[in-house]
C-alpha cells in the first residue's frame, strides 16, 4: 500500500497536459490532496511520471487510522439534511461530502463486502486485501493542510522540487511518509 500526496503543480503553473491527466487519474486534483494506492507496477509507473508534483511512500497503520478517522470523508446521500432546488424540494439523488463519523455509512456502502465499521476500512487499506479498491474508492481524497514546520511561505521553493533522496520534497520517501 502506498500513500500519495500532491505537493506541487499550482493552477498558475504550466503543467503538461499528460501529467495533468495522470494526476486526475490518480485522484490528485489539487495541491495537498492525498490518496491510498495499491503497490503495483502500474501505479509506480504513474507516480514516476508525475514525480515532479507528488511525494509517496509506505504508510504505517497508525497513519492510515489517523487519516481515516480525522480526515476521512465520503459521498453520502443528502436525504433530509439538505434542501435543494426551488421551494425547498428535496432531491434524493443528490450526494454531499460527509465526514466518516458513522459506521452506518460504511455498512450501507461496503456491507456486502464484509466491511461493516470504520476500523474494517482501516484494516482493509492497511493490508491491501481483496476489497482494497472498493475501500479506497469509498473514501474521497484526503484534503490536508500545508506543512507549517520549517517554512514560512505556502509555496514550494525551486529546491523543494528535487527528489527526496537529494534533499528535496518530491518522489519516493519509503517509510518516512508518516
Amino acid at each position: 500500500v502506498l500513500f500519495a500526496l500532491r505537493l506541487g503543480g499550482f493552477a498558475e503553473q504550466n503543467i503538461p497536459l499528460r501529467q495533468k491527466r495522470l494526476l486526475i487519474a490518480l485522484r490528485l486534483r489539487s495541491v495537498n490532496h492525498g490518496v491510498f494506492l495499491k503497490l503495483n507496477v502500474t501505479n509506480l509507473g504513474l507516480l514516476r511520471k508525475v514525480g515532479n508534483y507528488v511525494t509517496y511512500g509506505v504508510p504505517s497503520v497508525a497513519l492510515i487510522r489517523r487519516l481515516v478517522q480525522k480526515r476521512g470523508f465520503v459521498m453520502a446521500p443528502a436525504g433530509d439534511a439538505l434542501d435543494v432546488g426551488e421551494l425547498g424540494a428535496k432531491d434524493p439523488s443528490r450526494h454531499v461530502r460527509t465526514p466518516l463519523s458513522d459506521n452506518r455509512l460504511v455498512e450501507d456502502a461496503l456491507g456486502e463486502l464484509g466491511i461493516l465499521v470504520v476500523e474494517d476500512v482501516v484494516q482493509e487499506i492497511a493490508s491491501g486485501g481483496d476489497n482494497f479498491d472498493a475501500a479506497s474508492a469509498f473514501l474521497l481524497p484526503f484534503k490536508l493542510s500545508h506543512a507549517k514546520a520549517g517554512r514560512t511561505q505556502r509555496r514550494l521553493r525551486p529546491e523543494d522540487y528535487r527528489p527526496f533522496e537529494k534533499g528535496g520534497k518530491m518522489g519516493y520517501r519509503g517509510g518516512q511518509i508518516d
